[in-house]
C-alpha cells in the first residue's frame, strides 16, 4: 500500500486543524467592507414628525473583524439617522458619520457614508387628536335571532398622533371590516383599526374590544298601515289601490317593543309608476329592526274621475 495512505486519519485531522487555524487567523483580521444597510430609524426633535418616507437604505463603509462582518444581527438592525435640527416644511439635511449610526455597533465601526449624502426631508409639527371609533363589523344573525342594541366598543375613542396639517382630515377611525353570518351567540373579539393613508400617523391604542349581543328575535305585525302617494299629478285627481299594507317586523325584544306606529311609513311615488300605473311601495322603519314581510309590494294608481 502506498505511504500516502499511511496514518490517513492523523493526516485528515491535521488538515482540519490547519484549516480551522487559518480561518481563525483570517477572521481576526480587520477589514473594510462596503455594504448597503436599511435605514430603520429616524430620530427627530420631539415636536416634529416626518410627512414623507426617509431613504429606505444607505450605502456605507464599515470596519470590523472578519468574524463580526460575517454576523447578521448588526446588518438586520440597520442604521439610525439623528436629525437634531429641522423645521416644518421641506429642508435639506446632510447624512454623515456624525448623525448616522449603526443600531448595533458594538463590534462594527461606521467609517464613511457613501450614498445618499444629502436628502430632502418634509416635516410638520406633531399634534395629538382624540377621535371616535366606528365599527365596520357586519353581523348577520341566524334565522330567529337578532342583534340587541348597537356594537359596543372599548375604548370608544382613540388618540391619533401625526402631522398637524394632515391630521385635520381625520374625523374618525374605523375598525377592520368583517362580516359574520349565521350568528346565534354573543360576540366578543379584539379588532384592529384601519390606519388612514397619512404618513407618520400613529393610533393609540391600535385595536379595540368589540361586543355585540345576540338574542332570540321577536316579531310584531302592524295592520292597515296607510300608503301615502308622493308627487301626485296636478291636473287630475287620483287614488291608489290598495290603500293600506300589513307589515311584519322582527328584531331584538326591546327594539320591537319600542316600535311606534307613527314612525312607520309606507309611500309610493307617482313619478315611479310604470305605463300601467303600477308603482312600487317604499317602507320606512327604524334601523334596529328588520322588515320580514309586507302584504303588497306595489300599488295601482287609479283616476278618481
Amino acid at each position: 500500500m502506498p505511504k500516502l495512505f499511511e496514518n490517513l486519519w492523523v493526516k485528515i485531522a491535521a488538515l482540519i486543524l490547519a484549516t480551522l487555524l487559518w480561518f481563525h487567523v483570517a477572521t481576526e483580521k480587520v477589514y473594510l467592507n462596503q455594504i448597503t444597510l436599511e435605514l430603520t430609524q429616524v430620530d427627530l426633535p420631539p415636536d416634529l414628525v416626518l410627512m414623507e418616507p426617509a431613504p429606505e437604505s444607505v450605502m456605507v463603509t464599515v470596519s470590523a473583524t472578519g468574524k463580526s462582518l460575517l454576523r447578521s444581527d448588526w446588518k438586520k438592525s440597520g442604521t439610525r439617522l439623528v436629525i437634531t435640527s429641522g423645521r416644518p416644511g421641506r429642508f435639506s439635511y446632510d447624512i454623515n458619520t456624525e448623525n448616522l449610526l449603526l443600531v448595533k455597533s458594538e463590534l462594527v465601526s461606521l467609517i464613511e457614508v457613501i450614498a445618499p449624502r444629502e436628502f430632502m426631508f418634509r416635516c410638520d409639527r406633531q399634534m395629538d387628536k382624540t377621535v371616535p371609533v366606528v365599527s365596520k363589523m357586519q353581523l348577520i344573525p341566524d334565522q330567529g335571532f337578532a342583534v340587541s342594541g348597537g356594537d359596543s366598543l372599548s375604548p370608544t375613542v382613540v388618540t391619533v398622533t401625526g402631522p398637524r396639517t394632515t391630521l385635520d382630515q381625520v374625523e374618525q377611525i374605523e375598525t377592520q371590516p368583517l362580516r359574520l353570518d349565521g350568528v346565534r351567540n354573543d360576540l366578543i373579539m379584539r379588532t384592529a383599526l384601519i390606519y388612514p393613508d397619512i404618513y407618520g400617523l400613529k393610533i393609540t391604542p391600535d385595536s379595540v374590544d368589540l361586543f355585540i349581543s345576540v338574542v332570540p328575535a321577536k316579531t310584531r305585525v302592524f295592520s292597515d298601515v296607510p300608503i301615502r302617494l308622493q308627487h301626485p299629478p296636478l291636473n287630475r285627481e287620483v287614488s291608489i289601490a290598495p290603500a293600506t299594507v300589513e307589515l311584519r317586523f322582527s328584531g331584538a325584544p326591546n327594539a320591537i317593543d319600542n316600535m311606534d306606529r307613527n314612525r312607520i311609513g309606507a309611500t309610493a311615488s307617482f313619478v315611479h309608476a310604470d305605463s300601467n300605473g303600477v308603482a312600487p311601495i317604499t317602507i320606512n322603519f327604524p334601523k334596529d329592526v328588520k322588515l320580514q314581510h309586507k302584504s303588497v309590494s306595489s300599488v295601482r294608481i287609479i283616476d278618481s274621475e
